[in-house]
């Protein structure tokens, strides 16, 4: 068997890692839109008790299980000091797309900031 060139290795442990990585999101109103965002691929939800009920309305629509932790013994990986609010997600970062894409729109659209296009002296 040929063994693989060293930068072909390189490329696919990077593919690899970038896929491992994960970021909790939390408090109410960033997991809740987390939850209600079909895009999100979402990997575990911690939440107390008054967090789920004032969630509930998410939850079904998130089609993930939480966890559910007591208080005083939040389990989620954040500093200590976060307001959590009882509530916190793991998730897969967002596919944005090409910066370019993002940033420029197609070109023919302004972008959504209403900025003006690379070399448009109109504004």
């Amino acid at each position: 068997m040929v063994k693989k060139p060293k930068w072909v290795v390189e490329k696919e442990q990077s593919k690899k890692a970038k896929a491992a990585e994960t970021v909790w999101l939390f408090g109410l109103h960033a997991v809740r839109d987390a939850l209600m965002n079909p895009k999100r691929e979402k990997l575990r939800l911690i939440l107390t008790l008054n967090a789920k009920t004032k969630l509930e309305d998410a939850l079904e629509a998130g089609g993930i299980e939480p966890e559910i932790h007591d208080p005083r013994k939040f389990g989620a990986p954040l500093d200590p000091q976060s307001v959590h609010q009882g509530a916190a997600l793991e998730v897969k970062p967002l596919n944005w797309g090409r910066l370019e894409d993002v940033a420029l729109g197609d070109g023919d659209t302004p972008p959504p900031s209403g900025g003006s296009r690379p070399g448009d002296r109109s504004a």
